[in-house]
């Protein structure tokens, strides 16, 4: 009779157990690794080339007329960190007499009538005086001198990326002392600046640009 009570009561035991299911075992899980960072670039820009061009207005409706200078030389540059760097320290010399602006008869209008009347007849410079931005846009300050007069200008710039860099400002002939250079030439053109209007207009603003080539190198 005892050994039949602990089988009943064993079996009991097993049988009739808590309805609660037993919690489920937490399966360790282990967190993925951290991708691994991409290495540092040591990366410095160095101006290669750099193109001086100009364009000036005429007619009531302000039409442009665009060139450029083709003897312009570029001080020896060096490779920096930064595109501030490359650029700080460069300066270009421009010969006046090598305008051009794709028409034969109009570069020697101005090279007799516009540019002939500057006093002294030098070079014109144009020096890197500071820049603020980054490596894709900001302003850099050029101090340019010619007529005998020096002035610092602004230029907005922008850096592609394929390292074009292009900026460009606005100038003022009489911030420069050419009333004379202005009459002169506003003169010797002005049946071909009469617009529709029958106004002969000559513009004393002139847009100034330049177009430079950085070269990027990355280790």
């Amino acid at each position: 009779m005892r050994s039949m009570m602990i089988w009943v009561v064993f079996n009991g035991l097993i049988g009739c157990g808590s309805d609660t299911p037993a919690p489920e075992a937490k399966v360790a899980t282990v967190a993925p690794s951290a991708e691994k960072a991409a290495p540092v670039q040591n990366c410095t820009y160095m101006l290669s080339e750099a193109k001086p061009g100009w364009t000036a207005y005429k007619t009531s409706d302000k039409a442009p007329v665009s060139g450029t200078f083709t003897a312009a030389t570029l001080s020896p540059t060096k490779a920096a960190p930064s595109v501030a760097g490359a650029l700080d320290g460069v300066s270009m010399t421009i010969d006046p007499a090598s305008v051009s602006s794709g028409n034969e008869g109009r570069d020697k209008t101005l090279q007799d009538k516009y540019f002939g009347l500057f006093a002294p007849q030098t070079e014109f410079t144009v020096g890197v005086v500071a820049v603020k931005g980054d490596d894709t846009g900001g302003t850099v300050d050029l101090n340019i001198g010619m007529n005998g007069v020096s002035k610092t200008l602004s230029f907005p710039y922008q850096v592609s990326p394929d390292g074009t860099l292009t900026a460009k400002t606005s100038m003022e002939m009489m911030d420069f002392g050419l009333q004379a250079a202005f009459d002169s030439i506003h003169e010797a053109c002005k049946i071909l600046h009469t617009g529709a209007d029958g106004v002969a207009k000559t513009w004393t603003d002139i847009e100034l640009s330049v177009t430079a080539k950085l070269t990027k190198s990355c280790t």
